[in-house]
């Protein structure tokens, strides 16, 4: 048998799902992934869940101890999600000891 030209694929030939990721990266890159995964079960994650880690990595770069308001506007979120995105910086702070305080482990 012949090998086929798959350049010569149709819109017509293919499923919806392969017409949609076609028509977002083009043909050559749909049958990349289909050699890829093909029979195999894949899932997506929606595009939030990918991009969360980098706007967390952000919100604690940019926190300052006081901010929660302001961050939770520049990033649509609430006070309490900044406050649970920055809790181990608040607990750090929050458990470090003050400049010039010794601590039990401390040496004179």
């Amino acid at each position: 048998m012949s090998k086929m030209n798959l350049q010569e694929l149709k819109k017509d030939d293919l499923p919806e799902i392969y017409c949609q990721i076609m028509n977002e990266i083009g043909l050559d890159n749909t049958i990349k992934i289909a050699k890829l995964f093909g029979g195999q079960y894949v899932y997506f994650h929606k595009a939030e869940s990918v991009e969360r880690p980098l706007r967390d990595r952000k919100i604690r770069e940019e926190f300052n101890g006081y901010n929660y308001d302001e961050l939770a506007k520049k990033y649509n979120l609430t006070g309490i999600m900044i406050r649970y995105i920055c809790d181990d910086i608040i607990d750090n702070r929050r458990n470090r000891p003050m400049d010039g305080q010794a601590t039990l482990f401390s040496k004179d």
